[in-house]
């Protein structure tokens, strides 16, 4: 059941048999699924950037948040002060309009948005729940980052902290990963959240796809 089915050849990441199984009806998505697809999302904005296309973004992995304050259960920065160097990710974080983080709630799904262009940060559950915590270390780690990375002083006491309601949500208790996954996907792209419940069953199909093909683009 651990056969690998494909590779993505930043990050190490693998999609094998079982997360495959995974993506099937009524399952949770597990932790590599979500970094896979992060990974997938990170390819097309590297592209979208060199062609000048959309918001600047980078996508972190669903490990950021643990590394930045969850394991130790205090905020530190230097936990990933090294995670988003240009050299290591191709992107250089100060110059973007957006940073999406994956938000794993141990047993529920949600995405969280560092939004520098608009200075504001936004909280995207599609149970409609509310976690200021994760906004609040978020808004501490732009601020370092922009410090340490870039010599910027920037204060993000008085960005917008946001946790829409008007947003699509799940009537189920395990689709909130594809939800998380397509939040993250419309803001990159600046796009609007227009899905549904009813469209878990192709978007999970989909999925399997594309990170079979390692290509979001395979499917239109």
């Amino acid at each position: 059941e651990d056969s690998v089915i494909s590779k993505h050849s930043k990050g190490n990441y693998m999609f094998k048999i079982e997360d495959a199984l995974s993506l099937g009806p009524g399952q949770w998505l597990t932790d590599e699924n979500m970094n896979f697809y992060m990974a997938l999302l990170n390819d097309r904005a590297r592209r979208r950037i060199e062609e000048e296309a959309g918001p600047k973004c980078y996508f972190t992995n669903t490990f950021f948040l643990e590394k930045l304050y969850r394991g130790k259960g205090s905020y530190e920065y230097k936990g990933v002060r090294t995670w988003t160097r240009k050299k290591k990710i191709g992107v250089d974080v100060t110059q973007c309009d957006k940073v999406i983080v994956p938000v794993h709630q141990r047993v529920h799904w949600c995405c969280a948005v560092v939004d520098i262009a608009r200075e504001e940060l936004v909280y995207y559950d599609s149970m409609h729940g509310k976690d200021t915590q994760v906004l609040e270390n978020l808004a501490k780690w732009i601020k370092d980052e922009m410090k340490d990375k870039a010599g910027k002083d920037i204060d993000t006491s008085s960005w917008e902290r946001r946790y829409p309601r008007n947003i699509p949500g799940q009537d189920n208790g395990y689709d909130c990963g594809v939800f998380a996954a397509k939040f993250a996907e419309c803001s990159g792209l600046d796009a609007d959240l227009d899905f549904s419940q009813t469209d878990m069953p192709l978007f999970r199909k989909q999925m399997v796809v594309q990170l079979a093909k390692v290509d979001l683009e395979v499917v239109s």
